[in-house]
């Protein structure tokens, strides 16, 4: 599997975050207190936790400061096919996409979940 770029929004202090993933190595740098480790807790959450999973950890992820719920669109490679990801956690009534750009072909609900997991190579996504 291969991240190709992200877009976070409404995530603690970003707002709305884009970045493009380098097909080789990507650093992620920056001064303390700047988002980067928030960054990489949003994209671990995003694949491994579903859309409507609750408690602390999707609360985590909420904003303070920021309107809206926490939302993560993700594009990756995996099985030689390039996929679009998309994940608003709004609790018990969270929304996931998973979309093909390969073959157009386009899951949401828990079809989707069951994808992303076997492409993940798990069993299934985190309820919480």
């Amino acid at each position: 599997m291969r991240l190709i770029k992200c877009q976070i929004e409404n995530i603690r202090i970003h707002s709305n975050l884009s970045i493009d993933l380098s097909p080789g190595i990507t650093i992620i740098g920056g001064a303390n207190e700047t988002g980067k480790s928030t960054l990489i807790e949003a994209l671990h959450r995003t694949l491994f936790l579903k859309a409507t999973a609750t408690g602390e950890p999707v609360e985590a992820l909420r904003s303070k400061i920021h309107l809206g719920y926490p939302t993560v669109q993700v594009q990756f490679e995996a099985k030689g096919e390039i996929y679009l990801l998309r994940k608003c956690f709004t609790g018990s009534s969270g929304q996931i996409t998973l979309s093909s750009e390969t073959n157009g072909r386009q899951l949401s609900g828990s079809p989707a979940e069951e994808c992303l997991a076997t492409l993940m190579g798990v069993k299934e996504s985190l309820s919480s």
